[in-house]
């Protein structure tokens, strides 16, 4: 699993600030499951269900650096990172969304996007 998030989280800051719709993140999840099988020589059909969704979501949406933005409302910003992973303390709506499953976050933000902060694009194409 550590693999396949780390190629959501390349692709994801690969898009820079326009940032990445539920959709494409779920086709990133699937080249990074593609990539994987091929690297241990399995020959699998790679599909991304609703099960394997809810079952990712809680962590994807703790990715450092990562922020969930819908229009132009931040719903949850994990790039100002404290000591236990959260820049959200207090905020009711944030800790909302994180209570949330996949398909109720899919359903209260057909437009929600996920990006990159702005460190860690810079650190992706600058080094």
């Amino acid at each position: 699993m550590d693999d396949i998030l780390q190629t959501l989280r390349l692709e994801v800051t690969l898009d820079c600030r326009e940032g990445s719709q539920l959709s494409q993140v779920w086709t990133y999840v699937e080249q990074g499951q593609r990539s994987l099988n091929k690297q241990n020589g399995i020959d699998a059909d790679v599909s991304v269900d609703d099960s394997l969704k809810g079952y990712l979501w809680p962590y994807i949406v703790r990715m450092r650096d990562m922020q969930f933005v819908s229009g132009d409302t931040t719903i949850y910003d994990n790039t100002g990172i404290t000591g236990d992973g959260d820049s959200n303390h207090g905020d009711s709506e944030a800790q909302r969304f994180l209570a949330l499953d996949y398909a109720a976050v899919e359903q209260q933000y057909p437009e929600l996007v996920m990006r990159a902060s702005q460190a860690a694009i810079n650190k992706e194409l600058f080094g």
